[in-house]
């Protein structure tokens, strides 16, 4: 089996921008430097992949990914998760794939279990989705070599990619992990996480900005 894993990421200095009313800038961009060394980390440790793409605008990230041996694409405009998402499909449609994940950044409780499990999982249905925590977004995707899938990212499309995979008569199981629904876009999910995982290099100044002056 030729498994294939997507990690879009956005410019460090854009990511996390509803988090900017807790860190400040130079803080914030640290954080998502963090999250995205964290991310390649645990997805290169899990061993279940043949090959990591990250796509980004960001030539940083792509430089720092190269240097760990991961595959990179730049990201061309118009500059979206979902039309990234797109990009790296359709560069990696291009290979002979049995199967997919799509994972974001900023899921700093996922551990390579929860990869290797989401990849077994996988292996009996056409698509796996995990939820956000509110049931609201999706936070990874597992696509068998048959899946088409067409990324609507944003806010309702966990809905969204299960409407589309009945569509097109896929098999979907929905993974309700709670390692993988905590991801960090919000102030009371960094309260959660930051009681849960060791994230101490992050320096901040808890739920009010720090003046740039």
């Amino acid at each position: 089996m030729s498994l294939r894993a997507v990690i879009p990421v956005k410019p460090f200095s854009k990511g996390k921008s509803r988090l900017s009313q807790v860190f400040d800038p130079k803080v914030l961009y640290r954080l998502n430097v963090t999250l995205f060394f964290r991310t390649l980390q645990i997805v290169v440790l899990s061993q279940v992949f043949d090959e990591v793409l990250v796509v980004s605008r960001s030539k940083r990230a792509l430089r720092w990914a190269d240097q760990k041996g991961l595959s990179t694409l730049l990201e061309a405009s118009p500059h979206s998760l979902n039309s990234a998402i797109k990009q790296a499909i359709s560069f990696l449609d291009a290979k002979e794939r049995d199967g997919l994940v799509i994972l974001p950044t900023d899921l700093p409780l996922m551990t390579t279990d929860d990869l290797r499990n989401l990849v077994k999982l996988g292996q009996k249905s056409d698509m796996v989705i995990v939820p956000d925590c509110h049931q609201a977004g999706t936070n990874a995707i597992c696509l068998n070599a048959k899946a088409r899938f067409e990324p609507s990212f944003g806010f309702g499309s966990f809905q969204k990619h299960c409407k589309l995979a009945l569509k097109d008569d896929l098999s979907v199981s929905v993974w309700m992990n709670k390692c993988l629904q905590r991801d960090l876009d919000t102030q009371p999910d960094w309260e959660v996480i930051q009681s849960q995982t060791d994230l101490s290099e992050i320096k901040h100044k808890p739920f009010e900005r720090i003046s740039s002056s």
